[in-house]
């Protein structure tokens, strides 16, 4: 799984190189400038209404108003494009109709998503004549305005826009990779058997990742690009809008599962923001609420959401000392809410301020330190993981042997609610192991444990669900699942392998071994098998001294 990572963190890191590449060589091509750039020229003067001069932008205190001017030299391909939130226009050259709105349609349903640009064709006959724009405003919460107006060609338009914005679309780039990389490498990781801190862990690097795509596409839309270029400007609006709804949803559930807070209160914040953003995507597929009016919900939902992060980053920072101390997290969330709050009034008070550059350098720096963070705790996570499992290891591993312990025998045996049909107990006592100890040393008496559990090993390893542990000084236990046939030949194979054992101070082991199964002693406990198993072993010992003519209490 580790190898896997790091592959795809290289591949990764390689495409990143390559868009970005790619993105820089065409934004700075010395031909954009020397060649395309006598196609755009700013259109902001001598616009007059009522024959009065007036300054872009505007149109504030006015719902239905017609401008005018005095069109330049223009060409076929050119366009002329104002930028406005509009429910209606006409426009006029030389006082005869050239252009007029239509209703944008989206799911069947008339909606004023889109409606924030008028395009107007240009030909050569309407150099130097007068047009006139009557345009209707939407009804705006923050008041409506033209803002400003060009008159460019298509293709110098979107190479414009694309240059304006090298920023937004390496950020784009960027975010949009790494991020659909954290969301397939958390879903992998949430689909394992993990505890619930670990997975909570995922599930923030999931929603950092969410937010990632979702933040690279609204940055890409709001900047108009992809409309410039491939029409649809619809579709491109009211995914915009989207976007803009799930980022507060996606940086709270992130906020949250960075934060580990379960409370009720965090609980009741998280459902009702889902709810809130489901309903208005309801509503607007729907048609019952204009789109255009759910960018105020979503502007709303992100002031309260970074609010609640702003509050949950002050009481870590002051108050938080435990274990899990997150005040470098605590530190960017209040940073990047700050900056966030910044760019998001000067979003609110001109859609030309210079909100997105705040933004960008704000999401740029906040996301580079979330992931780090994240990464972070994933792997503190893996370490404390590897830790506890290494715990458990020794907790029910016997070290001299590497066999489970008594504990690990007991708590197998325990865990049987009802007997399998072939279950069997198999209990084993290594002789004169005193003998070796007293005459011999201590090393000659950790050989003969060391050489009977591998050759415990090498005779009962491969049943199924075999249990083998050392539960004393010279003392093992078996439980599993063989019929009556496989047991007995394998003791013989454990017996064989004992007898040819040649080790650096023992030649030949012995063991005594007896046996307990479900198919002799039907409907007998785990308790009642080792007592027959016992039993069987101590007839086996005393018949080894018995006939080996050995004192057994001297051995």
């Amino acid at each position: 799984m580790v190898k896997r990572y790091y592959k795809i963190i290289r591949t990764v890191s390689g495409i990143l190189i390559i868009l970005i590449s790619i993105v820089i060589g065409f934004s700075f091509s010395n031909d954009l400038d020397n060649v395309y750039g006598e196609n755009y020229a700013v259109f902001n003067d001598g616009w007059k209404v009522d024959n009065n001069k007036i300054e872009l932008p505007y149109g504030e205190s006015q719902a239905t108003f017609t401008i005018t001017n005095t069109l330049p030299v223009v060409y076929n391909d050119q366009l002329l494009v104002v930028w406005v939130y509009y429910d209606s226009f006409e426009a006029y050259i030389d006082g005869k109709l050239v252009q007029h709105s239509k209703d944008n349609i989206y799911n069947g349903i008339s909606t004023d998503g889109g409606k924030k640009e008028i395009w107007i064709h240009l030909n050569n006959e309407y150099s130097g004549k007068q047009i006139a724009l009557t345009i209707t405003l939407q009804r705006e919460l923050y008041g409506a305005a033209i803002s400003q107006a060009f008159i460019t060609t298509r293709g110098e338009y979107a190479a414009k826009t694309l240059t304006e914005n090298i920023m937004t679309m390496i950020v784009y780039s960027t975010f949009t990779v790494a991020g659909v990389v954290e969301i397939i490498i958390a879903a992998i990781f949430l689909g394992g058997d993990y505890s619930k801190k670990r997975k909570q862990i995922f599930k923030s690097l999931l929603y950092a990742g969410l937010f990632s795509v979702f933040a690279a596409q609204w940055l890409v839309n709001d900047c108009r690009l992809p409309y410039i270029v491939f029409g649809h400007i619809v579709g491109f609006s009211i995914l915009n809008i989207i976007a803009f709804l799930l980022m507060p949803l996606f940086f709270f559930r992130m906020q949250r599962y960075m934060y580990e807070r379960e409370d009720n209160y965090a609980k009741a914040i998280d459902e009702s923001i889902t709810i809130i953003v489901i309903l208005a995507l309801i509503l607007g597929i729907w048609g019952i609420v204009n789109w255009g009016d759910l960018i105020y919900l979503a502007q709303l939902l992100s002031v309260s959401v970074l609010m609640v992060v702003g509050y949950y980053s002050l009481i870590n920072i002051f108050t938080d000392n435990g274990p899990n101390n997150y005040k470098a997290v605590s530190l960017a969330n209040l940073t990047f809410v700050l900056l966030a709050v910044a760019a998001l009034v000067l979003y609110i008070g001109s859609v030309i301020s210079n909100y997105d550059t705040v933004f960008l350098f704000d999401l740029h720096i906040y996301m580079i330190v979330q992931i780090c963070l994240i990464y972070r705790r994933i792997s503190t996570s893996i370490k404390e993981e590897r830790e506890l499992v290494q715990t458990k290891i020794y907790a029910f591993s016997d070290e001299l042997t590497q066999l489970g312990n008594r504990r690990k025998y007991y708590q197998t045996i325990d865990g049987y609610n009802t007997l399998p049909k072939n279950f069997a107990i198999i209990m084993i006592d290594t002789n004169r192991l005193k003998y070796y100890n007293d005459n011999l040393g201590h090393e000659a008496g950790d050989e003969l444990i060391i050489a009977t559990a591998k050759c415990l090993k090498y005779a009962f390893g491969h049943f199924k669900e075999s249990n083998i542990c050392r539960i004393g000084g010279d003392e093992f236990a078996i439980s599993l699942i063989a019929s009556k046939r496989e047991i007995e030949d394998a003791i013989i194979c454990f017996k064989e392998k004992m007898k040819d054992w040649k080790g650096d101070h023992i030649e030949g082991l012995y063991a005594a071994v007896g046996y307990a199964s479900v198919s002799d002693f039907p409907g007998a406990t785990v308790n009642d098998l080792q007592g027959k198993a016992d039993e069987s072993m101590y007839k086996d010992k005393s018949n080894f001294y018995k006939n080996n003519g050995i004192d057994r209490r001297g051995t």
